[in-house]
């Protein structure tokens, strides 16, 4: 079965799909917004060129997780360890809001796709969103127990009133990777439903859980969305969900790693050039 784009029965929905994408990354820019708000040493030229790094580089490495390297490359050696400190506990923030929309999901449903029990399923997913939780509110210890002797790594008090931000954030995100997975699936003919939306929860939640390597899970997503979603019978063939769910990474993730790569090569030009 081949799909073209003349056959996408609601393209309106598609377009609405990608008229989203930059309210998605405009709620991850609030967050690095957070994270330099108390950085004197960093322009807002270093600050945009940091977050375009971390884009590329977090397409490059596993789960999304390698944001924090190319945003420390912009910034200066005495704040460098508390950017990467805080875009990890961004990061994490991110994490526990997926794992936590899925459990709910889990619950709301009392099913999942797999062939197992569901106290199976359910049980490691509440212990593995549990010791994220934990992880998040007491990562700021050890970080303010090695700055007492090592001077780079003092972590101001106020830092960790960053932590609730971070999830308000986080879930206004994950908000808009719902509504964008639910209309994808629309402009592909899926039915949608207050129902799909807890289907929806559970593919981020399994592709949170499942570790990748490269390209932030492409085909590894596309795969458990598949298996996912023509469980939950939605009235789509396994092509058009892999299609659907392709889509929404071509939108949120490689148009926003070209735009990147282009304007940092565009301004490395520039400042090349003198101009």
């Amino acid at each position: 079965m081949t799909l073209q784009f003349s056959s996408i029965p609601h393209v309106f929905s598609l377009v609405l799909v990608s008229f989203m994408m930059p309210l998605n990354w405009w709620f991850e820019w609030k967050k690095w917004e957070l994270i330099n708000s108390s950085n004197e040493y960093i322009s807002n030229d270093r600050k945009w060129q940091g977050f375009l790094a971390g884009v590329v580089t977090a397409m490059l490495t596993p789960g999304l997780v390698g944001n924090f390297i190319g945003r420390s490359l912009y910034s200066d050696k005495f704040s460098r360890p508390e950017i990467v400190f805080l875009t990890l506990l961004a990061n994490l923030a991110q994490f526990i809001v997926s794992l936590m929309f899925g459990v709910i999901a889990l619950v709301f449903l009392k099913q999942t796709p797999f062939a197992m029990p569901f106290m199976n399923v359910i049980i490691p997913s509440l212990l593995i969103l549990l010791l994220g939780v934990v992880f998040f509110l007491f990562a700021g210890k050890p970080w303010k127990f090695f700055g007492k002797f090592i001077p780079s790594m003092q972590f101001k008090e106020s830092r960790s009133k960053l932590k609730v931000p971070f999830l308000i954030w986080s879930i206004l995100r994950h908000f808009v990777f719902t509504f964008q997975f639910a209309l994808v699936l629309h402009a592909f003919g899926g039915r949608v439903s207050l129902e799909l939306f807890f289907w929806i929860w559970q593919v981020y939640l399994f592709v949170t859980l499942v570790p990748s390597v490269f390209m932030g899970k492409v085909v590894i997503r596309d795969s458990i969305a598949v298996f996912v979603l023509s469980f939950a019978g939605i009235g789509m063939q396994n092509m058009e969900i892999f299609a659907a769910s392709f889509s929404v990474w071509m939108i949120n993730l490689f148009i926003p790693l070209i735009i990147a790569l282009v304007l940092l090569r565009r301004k490395s030009y520039v400042d090349n050039a003198g101009i």
